[in-house]
């Protein structure tokens, strides 16, 4: 595959899913942010055996085992088909995460692959990411808590301002100020304990 017959190709396959990705999928990803920062073609080292055998594609394979767990090889093919789809999604905002944040400033990018590989950056990437899932996780467990408190005590969130987890905390904080006896906001507050919300 020549790099023209590469950069034409790019858009189709960065469209699929990113569940489905594979490594030429990320190689073709990485080119394009490459791209669309400097301006430029990113430049895939020669290989004999063509685009799939590059410098590149063997980097990339590396970057993505990086991501699947140590026992990887020890678990069935149901959990191996998650943790792969998990690994694609890091691997995914690690490219991003290379590009739109650490090398954020005009002028400065990403040189080549070869520097995904920096323990400094990896190590960075990986706090960062774990705090955004925790938070999403956090946020999608807040919401779910607010469907069933509406679902059974609809007249709560009338009476209450809870539009956020530092507003629950509030709550409970002044109900156990006052020693409030309603039962309902001790129901509420029952189900936040629950959901590991308080």
């Amino acid at each position: 595959m020549t790099e023209e017959e590469l950069y034409q190709k790019i858009p189709g396959w960065i469209a699929a899913e990113k569940k489905d990705w594979n490594i030429a999928t990320f190689l073709a990803y990485f080119c394009k942010k490459y791209e669309d920062k400097n301006g430029v073609r990113f430049r895939i080292t020669k290989s004999k055996q063509g685009f799939f055998s590059s410098k590149e594609m063997r980097d990339f394979s590396r970057l993505f085992k990086k991501f699947l767990p140590d026992n990887f090889d020890e678990l069935n093919s149901f959990e191996r088909s998650a943790e792969k789809e998990k690994a694609n999604i890091k691997l995914y905002n690690y490219i991003n995460w290379m590009f739109d944040y650490k090398f954020r400033m005009p002028g400065s990018s990403p040189d080549g692959t070869q520097i995904f590989f920096s323990p400094t950056y990896i190590n960075n990437f990986e706090r960062m990411y774990s705090e955004a899932i925790k938070k999403a996780s956090k946020k999608s467990s807040f919401d779910l808590f607010l469907k069933k408190v509406n679902k059974c005590f609809p007249s709560f969130l009338e009476n209450n301002e809870c539009s956020s987890e530092s507003d629950l905390k509030m709550i409970n904080t002044i109900w156990v100020q006052k020693g409030s006896k309603d039962n309902e906001l001790k129901k509420v507050l029952e189900i936040a304990r629950e959901m590991e919300l308080l």
